[in-house]
C-alpha cells in the first residue's frame, strides 16, 4: 500500500463532496490538520477514521486503502454502503458512532 496514493484518493474524493478540508475534517469530528497529513501521504487514518471516511465519502475502505472497487458478493459492505446514502444528516451521525463502538468492542 502506497500512503501518497491513498491519500491523493482521499483528497480527490473529498474535492467531490466539500467545499474544503476543513469541512470535511468537521464531518469527521477530526482536525483539519489530521487530514493535511493523511492527504499528503505522511500517514494512514485510524481505522475509525477510515471507517468513518468510507461511509462519509460513500467508497469502500477497500477503494480508499487500495484503489479497488470492493468485491460484488462482499455483500455486507455493499448493503452498508446504499444504506448510508440513504440516511438523513443525523443519521449518518448515528451510523459513524454505531461503527465507532463496534470497533472499539472488537478492539477489546
Amino acid at each position: 500500500m502506497d500512503f501518497k496514493d491513498t491519500g491523493n484518493r482521499i483528497q480527490e474524493l473529498r474535492k467531490s463532496k466539500f467545499h474544503n478540508r476543513n469541512h470535511f475534517a468537521q464531518a469527521l469530528q477530526t482536525s483539519d490538520e489530521n487530514i493535511k497529513r493523511i492527504e499528503s501521504g505522511r500517514g494512514l487514518p485510524s481505522i475509525d477514521l477510515l471507517i468513518k471516511m468510507s461511509l462519509t465519502l460513500e467508497v469502500s475502505t477497500d477503494y480508499i486503502l487500495f484503489g479497488t472497487t470492493t468485491d460484488p458478493d462482499d455483500e455486507a459492505s455493499s448493503t452498508l454502503i446504499r444504506l448510508q446514502r440513504q440516511l438523513s444528516p443525523a443519521g449518518k451521525k448515528a451510523l459513524h458512532n454505531i461503527a465507532t463502538e463496534i470497533y472499539i468492542l472488537e478492539k477489546g
